[in-house]
């Protein structure tokens, strides 16, 4: 079977990126919000992709690992040293949750819309705003 882009890899190379990816933030002294390091270096260092860069994310959070990102200034990837910035980034990945999941119910009420438009034409072919 073929993998997407969203499968989890493979655990034993997951576990090798993590390690890379644990190692990088400690050799970038990534300790803390205020010193993140940016996913792109990151996943450069530690010899992967931005999505499995993520993956080794999840992995190391599993582990107990407080490996966390933020999009705000500055933007990066860094290792948790206070609960404060651990529950800053559990709110941070709730909101991002509603708001996906009110874009998601958005969407589907978009599709049944556009599907009660559509048309058929005799050759089978299905048009939207006929």
């Amino acid at each position: 079977m073929e993998r997407g882009p969203h499968d989890r890899p493979d655990a034993s190379k997951l576990t090798e990126v993590a390690a890379r990816v644990y190692a990088a933030l400690k050799a970038k002294d990534a300790y803390g919000a205020a010193k993140p390091v940016k996913q792109s270096e990151l996943a450069k260092l530690a010899g992967t992709n931005s999505r499995v860069l993520q993956w080794a994310q999840l992995q190391l959070i599993e582990q107990g690992v407080p490996v966390c990102s933020t999009c705000g200034s500055p933007p990066g990837v860094f290792i948790a040293t206070t609960l404060t910035e651990l529950q800053a980034y559990g709110a941070n990945l709730h909101s991002r949750i509603v708001g996906n999941a009110w874009r998601l119910k958005g969407v589907r009420k978009m599709t049944r819309d556009w599907l009660e438009r559509l048309e058929v034409e005799p050759s089978g072919q299905r048009r939207l705003f006929a």
